[in-house]
């Protein structure tokens, strides 16, 4: 029985990894975009976008969908990530 509750605490941990890796990246996105106005921090907006330029379209006999995925990473997500990995740290040591 002791071997279940430790195996869910560490499933469920992954979970809170990814959690707040997400949190992190969106609220550093955020960040990084707000920043970028500011005249001395406009290199906060520095980007990479990851993704597909044309959308991929997937046709039926019933519908038609289309689909594209693109990202886009700038510093700030970059250092929400690195805080989101902070904050895990700390959560599993405590």
């Amino acid at each position: 029985m002791a071997n279940g509750f430790y195996r869910r605490k560490n499933r469920n941990s992954i979970w809170l990894l990814l959690l707040l890796c997400i949190i992190g990246l969106e609220l550093g996105g955020y960040l990084g975009l707000y920043l970028s106005g500011i005249e001395q921090l406009h290199w906060a907006g520095i980007a990479l976008e990851v993704g597909t330029e044309s959308p991929w379209v997937i046709v039926t006999p019933l519908h038609e969908a289309s689909i594209l995925l693109k990202t886009r990473f700038n510093l700030g997500s970059l250092l929400g990530l690195f805080l989101g990995l902070a904050v895990y740290s700390y959560w599993r040591r405590r």
